[in-house]
């Protein structure tokens, strides 16, 4: 029997090329494309929120009518911010205010992040849209795979970001049980040098989660 699978994806479905490379064959809905008797329809979006994703989902996408939702969504909207986005759009409104912006980063990004406790997406709304999504699956069977995991690099570079990630894993794990897919044991050698991104082991230990979880090998 034939299975209809969305996969909908922020920039850790997709490939890249920095810090490190890693090709469109090697990321895991690419090779989910290539079990027999699946149809694998991907929606990725680079440095997307939940709600961006929700919206081109609700409006678009969940026209595929699917068996399966398969999502991997949630740093971009808990990492620890210096600058809110309503912020960034006056800060990078005119010359003088991006250089100024510029400055404040460089010299007060660390301090800002750790302390105005700014995300793009507060924890309130993150659960408002992961109850949509849930509500959205019908019929379909939705899984949501964790956030990856913080690390004492990636703290030294976004402060409170464990916490974060900590806290809304928690909170996909609360909407959706049993179909929460926790990464909490990828390897760390399966994650690029920027702390947040896959490379191509990490995206082959996803693969393995996903065929195990969902019985597709």
């Amino acid at each position: 029997m034939i299975k209809k699978i969305l996969v909908i994806t922020d920039s850790l479905g997709l490939p890249r090329a920095h810090p490190e490379k890693c090709s469109f064959e090697a990321t895991w809905p690419c090779r989910l494309k290539a079990i027999p008797n699946l149809i694998v329809h991907q929606l990725s979006m680079g440095g997307a929120t939940i709600d961006e994703l929700y919206n081109q989902v609700i409006n678009h996408h969940i026209f595929f009518n699917p068996d399966i939702i398969i999502i991997q969504s949630g740093i971009v909207d808990c990492s620890p911010r210096a600058f809110s986005r309503t912020e960034l759009l006056l800060l990078n409104s005119t010359f003088i205010t991006r250089e100024i912006r510029a400055i404040i980063v460089k010299r007060f990004s660390n301090f800002l992040r750790r302390h105005r406790k700014v995300a793009y997406t507060t924890e309130k709304k993150f659960m408002f849209f992961l109850n949509n999504f849930h509500k959205i699956s019908g019929t379909n069977t939705i899984f949501w795979l964790g956030i990856l995991p913080g690390s004492e690099k990636y703290e030294k570079k976004v402060p409170g970001i464990t916490k974060r990630i900590n806290l809304y894993n928690k909170r996909i794990a609360q909407i959706f049980n049993e179909n929460y897919i926790s990464l909490e044991t990828i390897p760390r050698d399966g994650i690029m040098s920027d702390q947040h991104h896959l490379n191509k082991e990490g995206h082959q230990y996803i693969y393995n989660l996903i065929v195990q979880k969902l019985n597709l090998g």
